[in-house]
């Protein structure tokens, strides 16, 4: 049976997570943490299927576990660089580039996991949102894009 840790911040979400996967028999909740910090050294002593984590940590802070807990896991990096989010002009500029973005009616969000070709990493993370009126999506990958290769320039 497939195992899942999870990381959040509100106990009730984790009782309710954990009720929704017993009712469904699915996978069963081994560990839950409401600190990101507390949840390294449990998913390195249980080896979950899954590790959910709350985005409510914060884009920065989820794509820094990820850097620092994905660093002997290549598989891990190579799933967040799949696609790098912006042009790959503006990805060559850098050693690596990992994304995760998302969208709905009214809200657009992307997060950059970056590593200069000198080692340094950085995070850039943006989101737009108004339910008023619809989104364009392409001036906003345009300006994310923009603040990246600027990033990369940067000393």
């Amino acid at each position: 049976m497939s195992t899942v840790v999870v990381c959040d911040t509100e106990p009730i979400a984790i009782e309710g997570l954990r009720c929704l996967l017993e009712i469904h028999n699915g996978p069963r909740i081994v560990a839950t943490q409401t600190a990101i910090e507390e949840s390294v050294e449990v998913v390195r002593e249980l080896r979950p299927s899954l590790l959910v984590v709350d985005r409510g940590f914060g884009a920065h802070v989820v794509m820094d576990w990820l850097r620092i807990n994905s660093a002997s896991n290549p598989n891990a990096r190579a799933i967040l660089s799949r696609n790098p989010g912006i042009g790959p002009d503006n990805a060559a500029r850098w050693q690596y580039v990992g994304f995760k973005g998302g969208s709905e009616p009214g809200v657009i969000s992307m997060t950059l996991l970056l590593q200069s070709k000198a080692g340094k990493w950085q995070v850039l993370s943006g989101t737009w949102n108004n339910p008023s009126a619809g989104l364009d999506e392409g001036r906003f990958i345009g300006l994310l894009t923009r603040a990246a290769e600027l990033a990369a320039q940067a000393k």
